[in-house]
């Protein structure tokens, strides 16, 4: 204790300079309880020094003394007087600098660590800033033992409460600090363990974690943003792979479901309504197979998947819905009940539909969706509807003629699409063959459904909509061959009769294209 009080001592007998009856035993006191009391005891005598200095005194003051805070509160007033003497691009770095150099290990409690000095430094602001602080003696570099890179943290703690500016930026923070420091040691767990699936968080903990990277407007490592990436993502990332088996595919359709699949398109809106992702189809020539003549096709949109059983459930849950005798106006008179389909999944397609059914549906996402829920028109007389016949197959080929396919030409070891070789026996969630995509942007023109179209079959130019005639159908569903049953085939089925393999696509579009309707 006496080495303690001779350098507080020494050095000012050195200097000449007196203090005030009973201040060097104050200092020394308040320098002994606290832990790393040598750099906090060098700060007070700095800045007691430099107080007497501005004054032309002599004398160390108590008045000095209880102005920079007390040997705790020196440390805070060093670094605001460095902080304030930066350029601006400085001062703003000190949130990036700090949430590297404060762990957060328990709630409230904030501690240092040790950083490379590169990662601090990640800007020309952030190395004045660690600099200016650095040459203060405010932090502390030294050199990493295994990689001999330069490594840096703050000298002392105190500075965390006595640093004014810091404190409140601290207080603002110190929650998601925690949340930082919990998802470092979650991605090094992760890691530690392969990368596997089961130490990734979901949920309301992903979301969470999210929007604390999203407040803290941090640059996240390669490994933190794939720890971090949303999980639905993810799972797309994942579909992408060619190799992937038919099982898990559908197995995750599942997992989407189970932690709530928001893929544009999928699901309904903020307000209820069906979210419908639009791909806008050029205009072109289409010629019908069984010699059923040519058509022209204008530009338009269609839904990026067919209609899921989530999206028809909100016009089914409607008290203006499906019950409402305006969405039927001048189609079959009879009164039709909800058929329920096999397998009600949120994200699967809306089956055992019938085509008077899915038109209502039309009429009513006509009348109900918002402008901004819709493409941009170039007219005023845009329906949401059922595509004819020509206009699905200019959306599944995008205009090609050569094109068997919507993905190209028939390989028999690629995986492409959900049809009976699948062994699957059942619909998959929409969109999980990304590898079927047509050349327009929708998924699952071939396979999975097949798909109601707004015209007769015998006679396509024809659109009535009250006969019980055929309409067509298009597409392959899950439980015919895809290789017999290419984007020009064409099919039908009785309007009124629903059926297990069937769903529907819709289409913005002007009304005039289908002069009938």
């Amino acid at each position: 204790m006496q080495s303690l009080y001779d350098m507080i001592l020494r050095p000012a007998q050195i200097a000449k300079l007196e203090f005030e009856t009973n201040l060097d035993l104050t200092i020394f006191v308040s320098a002994s309880v606290n832990p790393g009391a040598l750099p906090l005891m060098a700060y007070t005598l700095e800045e007691l020094y430099n107080k007497a200095k501005e004054c032309n005194d002599f004398r160390l003051t108590f008045d000095d003394y209880n102005a920079i805070g007390g040997v705790e509160g020196a440390i805070g007033s060093r670094a605001e007087k460095t902080f304030r003497n930066l350029r601006k691009a400085a001062q703003d770095a000190l949130p990036k600098v700090f949430h590297e150099l404060v762990a957060v290990k328990k709630i409230g409690v904030a501690t240092r660590k040790r950083v490379l000095l590169e990662k601090v430094k990640s800007s020309s602001g952030a190395e004045e800033l660690v600099d200016a602080l650095t040459e203060d003696r405010l932090l502390l570099t030294d050199r990493e033992p295994v990689s001999n890179k330069p490594i840096v943290e703050v000298s002392h703690e105190a500075l965390f409460s006595s640093w004014v500016r810091l404190r409140k930026w601290l207080e603002h923070v110190v929650g998601d600090l925690f949340v930082l420091q919990q998802i470092e040691e979650a991605v090094d767990i992760w890691k530690a363990n392969g990368k596997n699936e089961n130490y990734l968080w979901s949920g309301d903990r992903l979301k969470d974690a999210q929007a604390t990277v999203r407040r803290l407007s941090l640059e996240l490592r390669p490994d933190q943003e794939e720890f971090l990436q949303p999980a639905v993502e993810r799972l797309e990332a994942k579909l992408l792979d060619d190799t992937l088996t038919h099982l898990k595919r559908e197995s995750i359709g599942g997992k989407l479901l189970s932690i709530g699949d928001t893929r544009p398109g999928v699901g309904v809106r903020d307000d209820g309504l069906p979210d419908i992702k639009w791909c806008e189809v050029p205009d072109g020539v289409v010629q019908l197979e069984e010699k059923k003549g040519e058509f022209k096709v204008e530009h338009f949109y269609i839904a990026k998947y067919v209609v899921t059983h989530k999206q028809f459930q909100t016009f089914v849950d409607d008290p203006n819905g499906y019950e409402c005798s305006q969405w039927w106006k001048n189609l079959a008179p009879q009164k039709f009940q909800v058929s329920m389909q096999p397998f009600r999944y949120d994200n699967d397609p809306r089956t055992n539909v019938n085509w008077f059914e899915a038109m209502a549906f039309c009429a009513w996402l006509t009348e109900n969706l918002p402008c901004d829920a819709l493409p941009k028109a170039e007219g005023t007389d845009w329906v949401v509807r059922l595509p004819t016949e020509w206009e699905w197959q200019q959306a599944a080929s995008g205009g090609d003629t050569q094109r068997d396919y919507p993905w190209g030409n028939w390989c028999e070891e690629e995986i492409r699409c959900n049809d009976t070789q699948s062994g699957l026996e059942r619909p998959t969630a929409v969109g999980m063959y990304p590898q079927g995509v047509s050349p327009v942007g929708a998924l699952d023109m071939i396979g999975n459904v097949s798909e109601w179209c707004l015209n007769n079959y015998e006679v396509p130019r024809q659109i009535d909509l009250t006969s019980h005639e055929r309409r067509s159908v298009r597409g392959c569903a899950w439980r015919f061959r895809a290789q017999s049953l290419n984007l020009r085939c064409r099919n039908f089925a009785n309007p009124v009769n629903p059926a297990k393999h069937i769903g529907f696509r819709v289409v913005s579009a002007p009304r005039e294209n289908a002069p009938c309707q």
